[in-house]
This record gives structure tokens, C-alpha cells and sequence, in this order.
């Protein structure tokens, strides 16, 4: 039996719904109904527009007969949202203050949420130039990209005696002889074979040097909060070209700039705002929320998106 998606499922998506639900009613408003009404509950109508809404959420890789059948099961969800909205304004929970504290909290989290899309809309697209510079200076992971195979070792975590370990497991010439001094370390690990990894899927920093490695090399890198400890076991060719690699690192340097625009801006909004803490909070020294993104966050941020997009490839 194929599962179904229930999109109402997510607590944020339904809060929102239940908010526009709910100050529809509240607002009894005469204004022209835009509708495209696709069912209706009492007087009440459910346009295609909040389908389309929740429809958003539906997975990117969604195949195409299954989006008919996703639809109809998000209005299923709001024809049953909508009894209880109407349940609740009839018995005026909706002026209840809890309920209206959730609803305040909500409407604010849109707000928040709309302006970060609004601020990171300003952001300028990547240029041509910048698509190709950033090509041609991560040939690991496009002109010369590989696919490997390897036998692996993983070890959930860094052991505490692992500055001791390393040596013999680097000098090593095979999984068995390195299980061999994981167990005179006292750790019991099982070897997983034939796990195929693109170079997209291994360190950026390491991809030079996982270029020159060959079938038999032992290799070790962090795989956080993991160690692996692998042996190659085959390795090939599988270059991506410039115009097969564009659209994606374009996509990854437009998350880029958007980073770097929403610092800026954030910082100009932090900076421009007079905060002041009262009450029980008047004396203590609580620091305004700086923006999380940073050039090094926005740089990490394209390599993890470019790593993503150039997985599916073969």
C-alpha cells in the first residue's frame, strides 16, 4: 500500500492555515472574494489556492501521477481542518486567550519568515563569470571528479586513544590489518564493502588528495561525528562539464549571495534597532541574536548545496 503524504501534518503549515482560517472569520470582512472555490463546508469555501499553498511542501521528486492524488488528500485534510476552525470560532475559541497567544505567535513567525524572503530577494543573481571562476577553481569536483569504491571501516565517533592508533592504521596495508589494530585497541568494528562514493560525497578539503589514491591505499578521514576508514578498491573517471555543472553552481552561489545579504541586512536592521530589557531581564546582559550566516558559513553553504545537486549525477 503506497503511503500518502499528509501535509497537514507539519505544525508550522497548519498553524499558518489555521491562522488565515481563523482571521477570515474573525474579520467578517465584504470585500470580493478572489474564489475558486473547490469544495465547500457549511457556508464556507475551500478555494485551489489553499491546495496550492500547502502544495509547496509537496517533495521536489514527487512523481507526476502521484501530485493528482497528494492534492486530493491536502483538501481532505482541510475539509476537516475546517469543521473544527468553524467548531472553534462558533464557541469562540478563538478569543480565548491562549489561542490567542498561539495565533499571535504564528502570525509573527509568517511575518519573520516573510521578511527574510523579502530582505534575501535583494540579493543580486551570480554572474556568468562567477559560475565559471568557481568551476574552474573546484576541478574536484568537476573536471576531475571520480567515483570510488571502497571497503570501509566507520567508527561512530574519535576514539581517545586514536593519536596512537593512527599511525599503524595509516601504515596498514589492507582493512584486514587495520581491523587487526582496531581490535588490539579494544574496538570491535564490522568492514562494510563495496560502498561507492562520488567525490562530492568525500571531503572538499581532501578531494586533491583522494585524486592521487588508487585501488589498495588506505585512506582516513571525518566524516563528523564519524571516522571513516576505507580502502580503495576501484576508482573512476566520471568528469562533469561546465555546461552539465552550470545551472547547479549557479543554484549553490544564489544561496550564497542570499546568505550574504540577509547578514548584511540583519546586521543593518540590529544595528538600527534601540533594544532595552525590562522586568527581570532589566539587569542581565542578554546579547541581541547576531545573523547567523558568515563568509565562511556562505562559502560551506555552496560547497553543501553543489554536493547535493552533483550527486545525482553519474
Amino acid at each position: 500500500m503506497s503511503s500518502r503524504p499528509n501535509l497537514l501534518s507539519t505544525p508550522s503549515v497548519l498553524a499558518v492555515v489555521l491562522v488565515a482560517a481563523v482571521l477570515a472569520g474573525c474579520g467578517g470582512s465584504d470585500a470580493p472574494q478572489s474564489t475558486q472555490a473547490v469544495a465547500r463546508v457549511n457556508d464556507k469555501e475551500i478555494s485551489v489556492h489553499q491546495i496550492n499553498l500547502l502544495a509547496q511542501r509537496l517533495p521536489a521528486n514527487l512523481p507526476a501521477e502521484r501530485i493528482a492524488e497528494a492534492r486530493r488528500t491536502i483538501l481532505n485534510s482541510l475539509v476537516e481542518q475546517e469543521k473544527l476552525v468553524q467548531y472553534a470560532i462558533e464557541h469562540k475559541l478563538d478569543r480565548e486567550t491562549a489561542t490567542m497567544q498561539q495565533l499571535e505567535a504564528v502570525r509573527r513567525e509568517v511575518l519573520a519568515r516573510a521578511a527574510l524572503e523579502r530582505l534575501g530577494a535583494q540579493s543580486p543573481k551570480p554572474t556568468s563569470e562567477e559560475v565559471r571562476t568557481y568551476f574552474e577553481g573546484n576541478p574536484g569536483l568537476f573536471t576531475n571528479r571520480r567515483i570510488y569504491r571502497f571497503d570501509e571501516i566507520v567508527m561512530p565517533g574519535v576514539p581517545t586513544n586514536w593519536k596512537s592508533i593512527e599511525p599503524q592504521v595509516l601504515r596498514a596495508k589492507s582493512l584486514r590489518e587495520v581491523s587487526a589494530v582496531l581490535k588490539a585497541a579494544s574496538i570491535d568494528l564490522p568492514t562494510t564493502q563495496g560502498v561507492v562514493r562520488a567525490s562530492e560525497a568525500l571531503p572538499m578539503n581532501r578531494l586533491a588528495d583522494f585524486s592521487k589514491r588508487k585501488a589498495g591505499d588506505i585512506v582516513v578521514w571525518a566524516q563528523p561525528p564519524r571516522v571513516v576508514i576505507g580502502q580503495v578498491i576501484d576508482v573512476r573517471d566520471a568528469a562533469v562539464d561546465e555546461a552539465t555543472a552550470a545551472p547547479l553552481i549557479e543554484q549553490a552561489l544564489d544561496v550564497r549571495k542570499r546568505q550574504e545579504t540577509l547578514a548584511s541586512e540583519t546586521k543593518r536592521l540590529t544595528e538600527a534597532a534601540k533594544v532595552s530589557f525590562l522586568g527581570e531581564f532589566a539587569q542581565a546582559s542578554v546579547p541581541v541574536a547576531a545573523p547567523a550566516s558568515t563568509a565562511e558559513d556562505a562559502s560551506r553553504s555552496v560547497d553543501e548545496a553543489l554536493q547535493k545537486g552533483v550527486v545525482g549525477l553519474k
